[in-house]
């Protein structure tokens, strides 16, 4: 009884961090869908949240599989464009698993970020300077449209990809699986994988934004500070006290930015990774298209000679 208890305060407590740290627009809609896939790091020792983390991983397993098999499987011969788009379905679910795998077992370490990003941090709107305020202010706003702006190229590119009379990847249909049910199973991964990309890469982006704004902040107050003729009217004891401020925040932010590193260098080593591999690809796509876009103009032109 007491165990059950526990828990439930332990989940109240998880509930009301998640709420607290949803003062920025980016992070408040990244939690949101992230509890979707199961790693939400406001939700902690949550079993709702372990079964969706399994089903979204084993689910981005078994694409894999079914593109792997289709090396082994296939009853045509595969061209090398077949070849470049099953190796772009195994590149990006293995880029979902990494994903959602560093957020599930790294929840601790982010919601530790994420309530020092909330309590530690130095508020934009009580900075005095209005330029200052308003060039912060810039920079979240443009934060919050690149958000918007990934959801949407992700939303078209989703809309193109859906199938309805074929799978939307590169996969073997084994024979014991109605096609029906393989492309509504492709459909639904497809979708989260456009949730785990978006929300994890706009929440890493914009914790490091956040943090940058703040070394702005203090750079621009350790200016002040020993130029500002007005700040002369401090005494020595207010000055120290000021400057110890500031250079305590400074360490909290090199501390902070470490925690940053530790957390989430694996993470960015597979983004580059995933990324220059898939525009390898993207580009033998590009010029396949064209190619094949130059080919009716030729054939035009030696009908005309």
């Amino acid at each position: 009884m007491l165990s059950s208890i526990v828990k439930v305060q332990d989940y109240r407590e998880n509930i009301y961090i998640l709420c607290s740290i949803m003062a920025h627009y980016n992070i408040r809609q990244c939690l949101k869908f992230l509890t979707i896939v199961g790693c939400n790091p406001g939700i902690q020792n949550s079993r709702l949240q372990l079964v969706l983390y399994v089903f979204s991983t084993s689910g981005s397993a078994i694409i894999i599989l079914l593109a792997i098999l289709l090396f082994f499987c296939s009853e045509d011969a595969l061209t090398i464009e077949d070849i470049a788009n099953i190796f772009s379905t195994i590149i990006a679910f293995v880029y979902v698993i990494s994903k959602l795998t560093m957020m599930y077992t790294k929840k601790r370490e982010v919601q530790d970020m994420l309530i020092k990003v909330d309590k530690s941090f130095w508020k934009i709107d009580d900075t005095v300077n209005p330029m200052e305020r308003q060039t912060y202010l810039k920079i979240t706003k443009e934060t919050r449209q690149m958000f918007h702006l990934l959801v949407f190229l992700f939303m078209f590119w989703l809309f193109s990809t859906f199938g309805i009379y074929s799978t939307p990847m590169e996969s073997y249909r084994p024979p014991w699986i109605p096609l029906t049910p393989l492309i509504a199973f492709e459909n639904v991964f497809c979708v989260l994988l456009v949730i785990t990309i978006i929300t994890i890469d706009v929440l890493i982006m914009t914790i490091v934004i956040l943090t940058t704004i703040q070394f702005k902040m203090v750079s621009a107050e350790v200016t002040k500070l020993f130029t500002d003729t007005s700040e002369m009217r401090y005494t020595q004891n207010t000055f120290n006290q000021k400057l110890k401020k500031l250079i305590d925040h400074h360490n909290f932010l090199l501390h902070f930015a470490s925690l940053i590193n530790q957390t989430f260098t694996v993470s960015m080593v597979v983004y580059v990774g995933n990324i220059v591999s898939l525009l390898c690809i993207y580009m033998y796509h590009l010029s396949i298209i064209m190619k094949k876009s130059e080919t009716p103009s030729t054939l035009q032109t030696g009908m005309n000679i």
